[in-house]
């Protein structure tokens, strides 16, 4: 027999999570996870529509989105994969096979890893959505812009150029995703394209490749002029991410630099405008 201590315990827990959610109910929220060396990205809209770009190198960010929902109603109405790396893969798999998924969004390139099977695996039975530069996908009030890939599939020797990259544009608020494409492509990114969308400057930049010297793509970024860049980046990790000229050549102009290994989970709220 459950104790009346533990119904209590449970109830409290409920109401506690319920008043969370209701909180940030209609409102436009971003959360940067904090999930160490990988990207893991939760995007919902004032019209309760989840979005997640990338899952992390463990299930960590699995914890972090558990924490959006009442027990037992997981639903995630658009998943994207950016590019199949294993720290960004994790929790996506986690959530395909624990919740009601509406849609993916990846680039189906050829890549060998057990993390990567199981992903092609859970997606059977679950809508597909392939998309290539210039392609709109509208989510509640949210518009992802798709500015990378030009071609969908293509074989890429540097798996990190196939990465699906978005702007997301809400009013007059725009967000630049770039998975962890590197300067070599993120150079052939069309601006017609991005001014098209972008209302004046950039107002978040998430920084590709957790700030790497290879994904520093100076020119982009002056272009841009964002107001924020956030990293997503490992404490202390091996690969000695972020690059340090990059963070003094953002910070120079004049962007506010945000590190999840600084801060933990980073969130941004828009307010309606």
């Amino acid at each position: 027999m459950i104790s009346k201590s533990l119904i209590y315990i449970l109830v409290v827990y409920l109401a506690l999570k319920s008043f969370g959610i209701m909180q940030d109910k209609g409102k436009f929220l971003i959360k940067v996870f904090d999930v160490g060396q990988g990207d893991a990205i939760l995007i919902r809209t004032p019209e309760n529509k989840l979005i997640v770009i990338d899952g992390g190198p463990d299930f960590e960010a699995d914890r972090h989105i558990d924490k959006e929902f009442l027990i037992n109603n997981c639903r995630v109405d658009l998943i994207i994969l950016t590019h199949p790396h294993s720290d960004h893969i994790k929790s996506l798999n986690r959530l395909l096979e624990r919740c009601s998924v509406g849609s993916v969004v990846y680039n189906p390139v050829e890549y060998k890893s057990r993390v990567y099977s199981r992903w092609k695996d859970n997606i059977e039975g679950v809508k597909v959505t392939l998309l290539e530069a210039g392609d709109v996908l509208k989510v509640g009030s949210a518009r992802l812009v798709v500015v990378w890939p030009t071609e969908i599939g293509k074989d890429n020797d540097n798996i990190n150029n196939s990465s699906v990259s978005i702007l997301l544009d809400y009013k007059d608020f725009e967000a630049l995703f770039l998975g962890d494409l590197e300067k070599e492509a993120s150079r052939k990114i069309d601006t017609y394209l991005l001014d098209k969308y972008i209302d004046g400057s950039l107002e978040i930049y998430k920084v590709p490749h957790h700030g790497s010297k290879d994904a520093h793509n100076l020119d982009l970024i002056t272009y841009l002029n964002p107001k924020t860049c956030i990293l997503s980046v490992g404490l202390d990790n091996k690969f000695n991410h972020p690059d340090e000229q990059a963070i003094i050549d953002m910070e120079e102009l004049g962007c506010e630099v945000r590190r999840t290994d600084q801060e933990g989970t980073i969130e941004v709220l828009i307010k309606r405008r």
